[in-house]
């Protein structure tokens, strides 16, 4: 049997590699954002990877999403990866969206449309 815990520290990055971002809208907690900065864990040419964008289910749909998104990129400028699951309808539309009006429409759409690439 492999030695699992071994194998997670290989492919797990530092805390100190990640960036937790609370999205807060009006005073009220309406998600978190999870960013990768560790080169050790991005291929070639990447500096950021968005890993993990949640929106409590009461802030969607109302632009709190794409603010948060917007808000992410301006704060860590370099080239970004952003994937989503294929099967995640919603989540292509959005980041799609989000992403070519962010970079006016200057990216690449990778994986069948399911990762991006841009450089901010």
């Amino acid at each position: 049997m492999p030695d699992l815990q071994s194998t997670f520290a290989k492919r797990t990055p530092p805390l100190d590699a990640l960036t937790m971002q609370p999205m807060v809208w009006y005073g009220v907690p309406a998600g978190s954002i999870l960013i990768l900065a560790d080169k050790n864990h991005l291929p070639d040419g990447v500096d950021f990877e968005l890993l993990d964008f949640y929106i409590t289910p009461k802030y969607r749909r109302q632009g709190v999403g794409k603010a948060a998104a917007r808000l992410a990129f301006d704060l860590h400028h370099g080239d970004w990866q952003v994937f989503e699951l294929a099967r995640n309808t919603p989540a292509l539309k959005f980041w799609r969206a989000v992403i070519s009006e962010y970079t006016n429409n200057n990216f690449q759409d990778l994986d069948d449309g399911a990762q991006q690439r841009f450089r901010n």
